[in-house]
């Protein structure tokens, strides 16, 4: 340990700079981590950098030195956990007044961070955090907005919802042009570029998308030095409560049942995971969650420890890669939501008031009743690139790692770092299993392991990071959503393999569907020019199976569907990913017959 020399930096690719900063991966660090690894857990440990004998100051705290003695003391000057366990806090309001005050707090924020002399820019999603936003915004300053355009933002009306939003405040809006199949900014090079700015095994569509996003806004507006965004509500607000409560306990009472679950897998981690195997016997645990905490020194409840975790992910993941690729583009991240005044408003409503206030949001969404038009108020939240669409992502971060031969992953895993650690023949094994995977399940997690991999190696050599900010990307001008719809889903190619109920399927004629000898065994294999390609099982694809059986080439799919009792929102995933693979074909309107598309 050097005990005569501070190295510090704001980022960690700065340190490497100084022949005494050690260079080396924290494989044990980063396999552990509960956000890397998706296991359901609280968690308000200390952040990690990831990197061995290299640590980060905490957001609310400072470093102090006596540099008579060399002691080192990190001392806190706001604490999160003590505004959460304030007692008697908003106690006596109202919940109109608690409503009103969030409101108030929300467009002075907003108001704060548009003090500027350099031109400030908005990240549009069309979702309820950036539209408040966009709303307070617009009341002081004209601002250009900037709003991803990619299949899945169009699938999930992320992008319509921005233009009409934008329309009505009369903000400039440039919907940005993501094409999956735009080579220029999925090169393995261009990849290793961006996850060297972003420092963190934690790198991957999201980051791409928002890189360039920022990179265009630059490009067209080389005065925008500020950018606002929305991070942060959905973490104090309850944004994830909608997500985290189970499918058949869509409530707060069931948000409650898994941060309870995240609560004592918490516990367990810290018991070393000793108690784990009652849980196991019976698919539930019979331990008393207070028995768990007993042995605990954090006193705040399971939905306070959430709260905490969701603090620690802002400043470990979040707010990490927010900035780098933001100061990546010269442009500086503000996030209105994150003001101390609002966080602590909303940690301080009281227990009996969470569920009217802090389920799906409440407290935004009622503050702005009188501030936006309920069509926004009232949208459901939806992911930015997850939901039905994500297998397009997927598939197009995973055609990355095939590039070059496999560049990636024969860079991440090649050298002794990575070896010794992670099984390179099952990497690509599970390589081999996604591609024959039409939902590409779970790529996230193997692209966070090549991630580090990648990492380790880099930490060595020390790569030079060269700042580009030509954009490669396009805007599509939208004057009217309606009239225009079509062709944006022709620009995005969703429209050319769209299957709707009057169209007529067929198999491709190079496809032969097998039943098996057993009528047990409730599957077909799906055989191209001689060879089984694809099982597909009724477990798990429920009717599209008998679907797939009555293709004939003469029916309409609406036909076929009556047939079975169906609706064709119930298969039209698994339609669209047998058009996708070739399996069936779509038959021409108004041609000959045999005549597919």
């Amino acid at each position: 340990e050097l005990k005569h020399e501070l190295i510090f930096a704001s980022e960690i690719k700065s340190l490497f700079s100084h022949p005494h900063c050690p260079r080396q991966f924290n494989w044990k660090e980063a396999l552990s981590d509960i956000w890397l690894s998706g296991e359901a857990a609280s968690n308000h440990k200390e952040t990690t950098s990831f990197f061995v004998n290299i640590q980060n100051l905490d957001a609310g705290h400072y470093l102090e030195i006596n540099l008579t003695t060399n002691e080192r003391k990190t001392a806190s000057y706001w604490s999160l956990q003590d505004i959460l366990l304030r007692q008697g806090y908003h106690e006596n309001l109202h919940p109109d007044d608690l409503i009103e005050g969030y409101r108030e707090l929300l467009a002075d924020s907003v108001h704060r961070c548009l003090q500027s002399d350099v031109e400030v820019g908005l990240f549009l999603s069309g979702g309820i955090d950036s539209a408040a936003v966009a709303h307070f915004a617009a009341e002081k300053q004209d601002l250009h907005t900037f709003t991803v355009l990619s299949q899945s933002t169009f699938t999930n009306e992320d992008a319509k919802y921005a233009h009409w939003l934008a329309k009505d405040l009369h903000l400039p809006n440039h919907q940005v042009l993501y094409q999956l199949g735009n080579d220029e900014l999925l090169q393995p090079e261009s990849y290793k570029h961006l996850l060297w700015i972003c420092e963190t095994p934690f790198c991957g569509p999201e980051q791409l998308y928002k890189f360039h996003l920022h990179k265009y806004a630059k490009a067209i507006r080389p005065n925008l030095k500020v950018m606002l965004t929305g991070q942060g509500s959905d973490e104090f607000n309850g944004g994830y409560s909608t997500t985290l409560s189970p499918a058949e306990n869509p409530s707060w009472e069931g948000f409650i049942e898994s941060v309870n679950t995240m609560e004592m897998n918490r516990l367990h981690r810290l018991q070393g995971n000793i108690f784990r195997v009652w849980e196991e016997h019976f698919g539930l645990s019979p331990i008393n969650l207070s028995y768990l905490k007993s042995n605990d020194s954090s006193q705040a409840d399971p939905w306070q420890s959430y709260v905490l975790t969701k603090y620690r992910d802002l400043q470990m993941y979040n707010c990490w890669h927010e900035d780098r690729i933001a100061a990546a583009n010269h442009i500086e991240n503000r996030v209105p939501f994150l003001d101390h005044r609002l966080v602590e408003w909303v940690c301080g409503i009281p227990d009996g008031l969470r569920k009217d206030l802090l389920w799906d949001k409440s407290v935004l969404r009622k503050s702005l009743t009188n501030e936006l038009h309920t069509s926004y108020t009232h949208r459901p939240k939806v992911p930015f690139f997850y939901g039905k669409d994500v297998r397009y992502t997927h598939k197009m971060m995973f055609h990355l790692l095939k590039k070059n031969n496999y560049q990636l992953i024969e860079e991440a895993f090649s050298h002794s770092d990575a070896s010794s650690i992670i099984q390179v023949e099952h990497i690509h094994a599970i390589m081999t299993y996604l591609e024959d995977d039409p939902e590409f399940t779970n790529f996230e997690f193997l692209l966070r392991l090549v991630n580090m991999g990648l990492l380790s190696k880099m930490t060595k050599e020390t790569p030079s990071v060269q700042l580009d900010i030509t954009s490669h990307l396009e805007s599509i001008t939208i004057k009217d959503w309606h009239s225009q719809e079509g062709d944006i889903a022709s620009r995005l190619n969703i429209s050319a393999n769209k299957c709707e109920g009057q169209d007529i399927l067929a198999l491709n004629p190079g496809v032969t569907l097998l039943r098996p000898e057993s009528d047990s065994e409730h599957c077909i294999y799906i055989a191209e020019e001689g060879f089984i390609q694809f099982i597909v099982s009724e477990e798990d694809v429920g009717a599209w199976l008998h679907i797939l059986c009555d293709i004939n080439g003469k029916d309409t799919l609406h036909t076929i569907l009556d047939r079975h009792g169906v609706s064709l929102e119930e298969v039209a995933k698994y339609i669209q990913e047998a058009i996708e693979h070739n399996i069936i074909l779509i038959k021409q309107k108004n041609l000959p017959e045999g005549a597919y598309r």
